[in-house]
């Protein structure tokens, strides 16, 4: 996070406890990092959720050359176009892991969201070395087609999108990914589908994106201190 987010581009805050129920969290109307307490009030594996609201987001070139950026469907700007670069409309759903004291027995690798990464084991098993396989989930079925993935941790690079696994396109419903280290990781995946009937005068793909945040813990590097 460089900055803070409005209130009102996320649709919802979840958290989905080990007992079964679901609690929405209140989202502030404010401009900020949005953090908020979570009570783990009972052992196992909780989810941790967030959904955006959905919005456009069209690049053109004006009819003076100059390219333009715009949190606008490509019609609010067909009259001002001379030419139409991309124009999406985008959901992103964002999903992480707490396990409380015990993992919860079956491992909540679902949780229904409407693009999703599912991993194969419970997550907090992984070691720095370990493969993490991860289904891809589109409307709650596996997704059969193209997608593209890329993958970070925390303090891998301070640069803008620059990524310990650069961006690749998969196939299929499973992909994997070999996590050679201990820290902090985000893993995004995103899927474009094209845009049909009237929509299409809104925007040519509806995008969605998918991300995964999950800690491999490293043993303590110094003795602990008497105070």
């Amino acid at each position: 996070m460089a900055d803070g987010v409005r209130g009102k581009k996320l649709k919802s805050v979840k958290v989905h406890p080990p007992t079964g129920d679901v609690r929405e969290i209140a989202i502030r109307d404010e401009t900020s990092l949005h953090s908020y307490m979570v009570d783990y009030d009972t052992p196992g594996t909780y989810v941790l959720t967030a959904v955006t609201t959905p919005g456009y987001y069209t690049v053109y070139t004006d009819k003076s050359g100059k390219e333009r950026h715009a949190i606008k469907p490509k019609s609010a700007v067909l009259d001002r176009a001379e030419e139409m670069h991309l124009s999406y409309y985008s959901k992103q759903y964002a999903k992480t892991y707490v396990r409380c004291e015990s993992s919860s027995d079956p491992f909540p690798a679902a949780v229904g969201l409407d693009l999703e990464l599912v991993p194969a084991r419970d997550i907090s098993t992984l070691k720095a070395g370990d493969t993490l396989e991860l289904s891809v989930y589109l409307d709650g079925k596996p997704y059969k087609g193209s997608g593209e993935w890329d993958a970070t941790y925390s303090g891998y690079s301070t640069e803008f999108e620059d990524y310990f696994f650069p961006k690749s396109v998969v196939e299929g419903s499973i992909f994997k990914i070999k996590i050679p280290q201990t820290g902090r990781w985000f893993v995004r995946y995103a899927v474009k589908v094209k845009a049909e009937g009237e929509a299409t005068a809104l925007y040519n793909d509806m995008k969605l994106t998918a991300t995964l945040v999950f800690e491999i813990p490293n043993e303590r590097k110094n003795p602990e201190t008497s105070h």
